[in-house]
C-alpha cells in the first residue's frame, strides 16, 4: 500500500480505456493480439502512468531501502494477463537483460488494480538467487579465456529467445527442491526484487475472468551508467536479445 488506492484504480481505468479492455469477461481475438502492442506504447507515455511509475513517493522508498538516489529507467514494461489464456510468463531472471549497466539494476513490480493469487500476478522461486549466482559463476569460469563477444554465447544456449529458463514452472521448482511464492496483491502495493531472483507468472485463471494488469520498472543508482537499451521507451517488437 505504497500508493493511494484511488490513484492506482484511476490508472487501472485509464489502462482499460486505452487498451480497449472490458474489465471482466474479456475475449481474446486475433485483431486484439495484433493491436495491443501499439496501444501499450500510448499507455506508457500517458500522464497517469508516468506520474505513478516515476512518483517521488516511489523514489523516496527506494532511497530508504537501497540507500542510493535512483534513476528510473525509461524503458518500462506493461504486463497484460488475459483470463484463461494458455500463455504464462516463463521462469527468468532480469540480469540477462541488464548486463551492460554499470551498476546493479533492480526491479519494482506494481499491480495495477487488485490481483488475487489466481489471476496471474508475479511469483518468485524461493531462494533462487543462490541458483542463478551459481550458474553465472560456472559459465564465467568456463568462458574467461574467450573474447568478450564469445563469452555471451553460452548464456544464449542456456535460455530461449525470450531469455526464459523454463515454461514448466512446477518442474523447475521440483528440480531445485524449491517452491513458488505467490500472494494476493492489492492496488497500491509494490514489490522489489534483485536481478538474479528467478520469477515468473502462472496463467490467469480468475473465476470472474478478470484481466490482470501490472507493470515493471527498472532502476539503478543515479551515479551509474545505464545500458542504452533502457534509456528509451519500449516499442513494439523491440524485445531485447540476451547480452
Amino acid at each position: 500500500q505504497l500508493f493511494p488506492r484511488s490513484e492506482v484504480l484511476a490508472l487501472a481505468n485509464e489502462c482499460h480505456s486505452i487498451l480497449e479492455l472490458d474489465r471482466h469477461n474479456f475475449t481474446l481475438s486475433p485483431w486484439y493480439q495484433h493491436r495491443i502492442r501499439e496501444k501499450i506504447t500510448i499507455l506508457q507515455q500517458s500522464s497517469a502512468y508516468l506520474q505513478l511509475t516515476e512518483s517521488p513517493r516511489l523514489q523516496k522508498l527506494i532511497e530508504e531501502i537501497f540507500c542510493f538516489s535512483p534513476q528510473i529507467l525509461k524503458r518500462k514494461l506493461v504486463r497484460v494477463k488475459l483470463p484463461n489464456s494458455p500463455m504464462n510468463t516463463g521462469a527468468h531472471y532480469d540480469y540477462n537483460y541488464v548486463r551492460r549497466s554499470s551498476a546493479t539494476v533492480y526491479t519494482a513490480w506494481l499491480p495495477i488494480d487488485d490481483i488475487p493469487a489466481n489471476a496471474g500476478g508475479i511469483t518468485y522461486l524461493a531462494n533462487s538467487q543462490l541458483i542463478t549466482q551459481d550458474w553465472e559463476q560456472q559459465i564465467r569460469r568456463q568462458t574467461l579465456h574467450l573474447p568478450m563477444e564469445a563469452q555471451q554465447t553460452p548464456f544464449q544456449k542456456v535460455f530461449d529467445r525470450h531469455g526464459w529458463i523454463n515454461k514448466d514452472l512446477l518442474s523447475l521448482a521440483k528440480r531445485y527442491n524449491s517452491r513458488w511464492l505467490i500472494g494476493d496483491f492489492t492496488a497500491g502495493d509494490v514489490l522489489f526484487h534483485h536481478p538474479c531472483l528467478i520469477h515468473a507468472a502462472f496463467m490467469n485463471s480468475h473465476s470472474h475472468r478478470q484481466v490482470c494488469l501490472s507493470t515493471d520498472i527498472r532502476f539503478q543508482s543515479q551515479t551509474s551508467i545505464p545500458d542504452r537499451h533502457w534509456q528509451q521507451f519500449w516499442q513494439p517488437f523491440d524485445e531485447l536479445n540476451l547480452i
